[in-house]
């Protein structure tokens, strides 16, 4: 996890709300550092996926153009 400091933010500050005995508060920061670790672990899933797609289907650069058509002499680029 890249961005995996934002749980550390969070249980940083869960800690300070047990110290000062704010418990509503340490319970919600509880439920957030959940949802954070899920939510980093689901984008670290899709960019695992998406490079994994992207590697497998590619034999070299992305082309941004299909295949080259011929008219007139001249080469023209068809969109995709």
């Amino acid at each position: 996890m890249a961005q995996d400091w934002i749980i550390d933010v969070l249980a940083d500050l869960r800690q300070y709300a047990i110290r000062n005995y704010h418990m509503r508060l340490a319970e919600q920061l509880d439920d957030a550092i959940l949802v954070a670790a899920t939510e980093l672990r689901a984008a670290d899933s899709a960019l695992e996926g998406e490079s994994n797609r992207l590697h497998e289907a590619s034999n070299g650069p992305i082309p941004l153009f299909g295949p080259m058509t011929e008219g007139r002499g001249e080469k023209i680029f068809s969109p995709v």
